[in-house]
């Protein structure tokens, strides 16, 4: 399957801080997007934040998941904290791999935002 199919991704800045919003699979083909993406957008925002929403994400694949941890470096060296929106109310029905991941990247500097609503 083509990537393009796999996952769409939009962003949205009328907020303020940056909100990238992803459908449909993260996953290990499509993961190389979310990441050029966010880069993106952190060399474009001046924000204190970057809000990664997972909430239409439909299947996730713990290597999809751990470009996560690359976009909060990202956003680190950018002075930027990674938010991640959409996936609170999804823990514990998330495979165990993806859980580990999720973890990882929430750490003291990372806040699950909960869905995100825009």
């Amino acid at each position: 399957m083509d990537q393009w199919h796999l996952m769409q991704l939009a962003v949205d800045s009328s907020q303020g801080a940056p909100v990238v919003h992803v459908v449909g699979e993260l996953t290990a083909v499509s993961a190389p997007r979310l990441l050029r993406l966010c880069e993106g957008v952190l060399a474009r925002s001046a924000a204190g934040s970057l809000t990664v929403d997972l909430s239409g994400v439909r299947h996730f694949e713990p290597e999809g998941v751990a470009v996560l941890l690359r976009v909060r470096d990202r956003c680190a060296a950018a002075g930027s904290a990674l938010v991640l929106g959409g996936v609170s109310d999804r823990r514990g029905a998330l495979p165990l791999r993806v859980e580990q991941v999720l973890d990882e990247v929430d750490d003291p500097t990372t806040a699950d935002a909960g869905p995100v609503l825009a």
